[in-house]
This record gives structure tokens, C-alpha cells and sequence, in this order.
């Protein structure tokens, strides 16, 4: 739930500005009791097999690529081409650099960086 609510951290399921551990109508939603605080969700998934990580790896894309696709589309319809903006350098940026005035934050070497 939390990848597909975008939340971009494990602890935003309990520390997010609306935590979704504490969203019962969500949780009703989708006929669940309740959600598990993000430390529970962390011990779980570093309990999880090679194949069972990759099953959700799977599951995640399935859901995924229709939004993707409809994403891409509009963008190829409304501006007759796709931005994809990368950093190629994957330098980490401190959040006090004047340098790099518009650093954002992104995945860099498997962790969330601002670069």
C-alpha cells in the first residue's frame, strides 16, 4: 500500500503528514483491519526470501505499467515528446549547496539521495 499511496520512505507509513497506518478508511478499502507500523512492514521485508521479493517486484510492475504507459501517453500526445531527466553523475549534493541550485532528490546507488 505504501508504494502504491507513493510514499518515497518506509517510515512515512507512520510518520507522513497523514500516516496510512492510521488511515482506517483506507484500511476499510481495501478490507483490511488496520496497517502495521512502518517497523513491522521493515522486519517483514528483511524476513523475505530472494523469490518472494521478487514476486512483489513483479506484482508492483503489473500494477504499475498501466499508469506508466497512460503517463507516457499523454505526454507524447500533449507535448509530441518524452523528458526523461536523469543525473548521470551520481554525486550526492549537500542540502545547503548553493552550486547545485536545483538538486532534487532521486535514487543514487540504491538509496535516496539529493543530487
Amino acid at each position: 500500500m505504501a508504494v502504491l499511496a507513493g510514499l518515497p520512505h518506509l517510515q512515512d507509513i507512520s510518520r507522513d503528514g497523514r500516516p496510512l497506518d492510521q488511515d482506517q478508511t483506507v484500511a476499510a478499502a481495501w478490507q483490511q483491519a488496520g496497517w502495521a507500523d512502518y517497523s513491522g512492514v521493515g522486519r517483514t521485508l528483511q524476513a523475505l526470501t530472494q523469490a518472494e521479493a521478487e514476486a512483489i517486484r513483479r506484482v508492483l510492475a503489473e500494477i504499475s505499467r498501466p499508469f506508466i504507459v497512460e503517463q507516457v501517453t499523454q505526454a507524447l500526445v500533449e507535448h509530441d515528446r518524452l523528458i526523461c531527466d536523469g543525473d548521470l553523475t551520481g554525486r550526492p549534493v549537500s542540502n545547503t549547496s548553493t552550486t547545485y541550485p536545483n538538486a532534487a532528490f532521486g535514487h543514487m546507488d540504491d538509496d535516496v539521495r539529493l543530487g
